[in-house]
Parts: C-alpha cells; sequence; structure tokens
C-alpha cells in the first residue's frame, strides 16, 4: 500500500479531490482528522492522510504531496521516498518531483483544453521500482471539473506507482 500525506492547511477540497479520483486506480482509504473514508470495492492500493502532526511512520512507500512552500515538514522519524510539490521554483533534488505549469517543473501542463489535459513529463523520472520514464507528454481525459492540481498529483502519483500504461500514455476518468 502506498501512503500519501497531505498537509491539513487548506487542502480539505484537493483531499477529496485526490481520493475521488485515486477510486479509479485501485482505491483509497482517506483519513482526515475527524473521519475515515473508503473509495475502493476491494482492498484499497493507496492511503491518504490528511494529517500535520504525523511524528512517525512504518511503511514501505510514503510519498509527500507539499501544495506550498510554507507547508514543508521536517520529518522526524522518517523519511518520505518521494516529494511531490506545486512550485514554480527551479528545484532540484533526488525525491523532489515538481508539478505546475512552469515549463522548469518535472510535471507540467502543456495543454488544458475541455475535458482534455496534456502533461509534459521534462525529465526522466524514477519509478518507486526504480524504472525509468523518458520525457513524454501525457493526456489524461476526465468527464468531471477537477483541478489542475489535482490532476497533477495524480499523474505523479500514478507515474511513480507504474499504474500509467505507458504505451498509451493517456489517463481516462470517468
Amino acid at each position: 500500500m502506498v501512503i500519501l500525506l497531505l498537509p491539513l492547511k487548506e487542502n480539505k477540497t484537493l483531499a477529496k479531490e485526490l481520493a475521488s479520483l485515486l477510486e479509479n486506480f485501485g482505491g483509497v482509504i482517506h483519513i482526515t482528522e475527524n473521519s475515515i473514508f473508503e473509495y475502493a470495492n476491494l482492498s484499497p492500493e493507496f492511503l491518504l492522510m490528511n494529517t500535520d502532526s504525523l511524528r512517525s511512520i512504518h511503511a514501505e512507500t510514503v510519498l509527500y504531496l507539499q501544495t506550498d512552500d510554507s507547508s514543508a515538514k521536517h520529518f522526524h522519524n522518517f523519511t518520505p521516498d518521494k516529494i511531490i510539490t506545486v512550485s514554480n521554483n527551479n528545484e532540484a533534488a533526488e525525491n523532489l518531483i515538481t508539478i505546475g505549469s512552469n515549463a522548469q517543473c518535472t510535471l507540467s501542463v502543456s495543454s488544458n483544453n475541455e475535458n482534455k489535459l496534456h502533461i509534459a513529463l521534462q525529465n526522466t523520472l524514477a519509478t518507486l521500482n526504480g524504472t525509468s520514464i523518458l520525457p513524454c507528454e501525457i493526456a489524461v481525459n476526465y468527464e468531471k471539473d477537477y483541478s489542475l492540481t489535482a490532476l497533477l498529483f495524480l499523474t505523479a502519483i500514478l507515474l511513480l506507482c507504474e499504474k500509467l500504461n505507458t504505451q498509451t500514455l493517456e489517463i481516462d476518468i470517468k
């Protein structure tokens, strides 16, 4: 199971969007400060936690979803496998994946038409299993109104977890 950590600050809508999106890709259990929601038919493949107070975690795979520089955390008893961050900076780090509209980001929006988004993978990306994905363009087809941030996070998660069909380079969300 892949653990996704998302800071509480101003992310309730984003968390609900991500949970709804991940339901299509193996399911998710979403834990907030007061509730637990299950978006899955069988055993979910993801655990999404809204938290600002996690001190330690003992899990095989942890992704930290960072929405701005002020939400950066100093992890106490663990280090996430990857940090996916909304950023306009040209930051570089082995475990850092930047998303946004800036062409310098690891994943950036190249075009956005009605219900079809094109996302460019600007640099070679190492998946959680170590497989390299070369720069490419990914089409995201969606029917509901999702935020660009949620769709970019989803694309990064699916790439890292090798849940994107690398032959078609398309994500279909119903």
